[in-house]
């Protein structure tokens, strides 16, 4: 009967497995190893690594005082601009606009056509409403595939009005594109052409006493280079006619004198 009363026996130790008790004997031992293995692995890898040194500072470069001896110069934008070159615009089909011109107005032109084309605020060449501008442009040779626009066929005429004055505005920006191509012989500036671009001529007439103004007379061009003879020849020949026809032509209706 006494072993079915549990409180009166008395409570037997709990003893640990034996594992455990061996696995906690080794514990210390383990740990010491690890610890020596540690630091002989932090000993070894800090004998690899090098120093590393810090670079010094670049010293500060020294003070420019003055552009070095071979640099360009600044351009001088009060120079004026170099006058367009003399040269040779003799052709047959120009005959009708030859001018005798004295070497002083044939450079003076040249002086004014130069800072026209260099600044579009400088003084342009006149038009004289009354003479109105001769526009002649043979057959153009575009290289494209046609049909081409009406403007590309040979035309002539006395530009009369406003079409004058635009048609001076776009012969300035042509000019611009010529450069050192372009020169002028007399009263008329030329410009050559190349396999589709035509060569160009540009009249002026000086009007009388020494303070008249040049005004535009004629811009003429005409497609011939890399062409066969056959078309540059009907091109040359199609000038030709209409400066005769044309050349002694009138604007109707503007006064007589008038020079914008």
């Amino acid at each position: 009967m006494d072993r079915l009363v549990p409180g009166l026996d008395r409570p037997r130790p709990r003893r640990a497995p034996r594992a455990l008790i061996a696995v906690a004997a080794t514990a210390p031992v383990a740990t010491a190893a690890l610890m020596v293995a540690y630091a002989a692995t932090v000993h070894r890898a800090a004998d690899h690594c090098l120093p590393v040194a810090l670079a010094p500072a670049p010293p500060p470069a020294p003070a420019v005082d003055a552009a070095p001896a071979d640099a360009p110069a600044a351009p001088d934008l009060d120079a004026p601009p170099p006058p367009i070159r003399a040269g040779t615009c003799a052709a047959p089909l120009l005959a009708p606009l030859h001018l005798p011109t004295t070497p002083a107005d044939a450079e003076a032109l040249r002086a004014q056509l130069g800072a026209w084309i260099a600044g579009a605020d400088a003084r342009a060449p006149g038009i004289a409403h009354r003479r109105g501008v001769l526009h002649v442009e043979s057959a153009e040779d575009r290289g494209d595939d046609p049909p081409y626009p009406r403007s590309a066929e040979p035309e002539a005429a006395r530009v009369c009005g406003s079409p004058a004055v635009w048609l001076r505005t776009y012969l300035r920006e042509v000019l611009t594109w010529q450069g050192g191509e372009l020169a002028c012989d007399g009263n008329i500036c030329c410009y050559g052409g190349m396999e589709y671009a035509p060569r160009g001529y540009v009249a002026f007439h000086h009007g009388p006493g020494d303070d008249a103004p040049w005004t535009l007379d004629a811009w003429i061009e005409v497609y011939d280079a890399g062409l066969g003879p056959a078309y540059a020849d009907a091109n040359i020949r199609f000038v030709e006619r209409a400066l005769r026809r044309l050349v002694h032509g009138h604007c109707a209706g503007e006064p007589a004198g008038r020079v914008d």
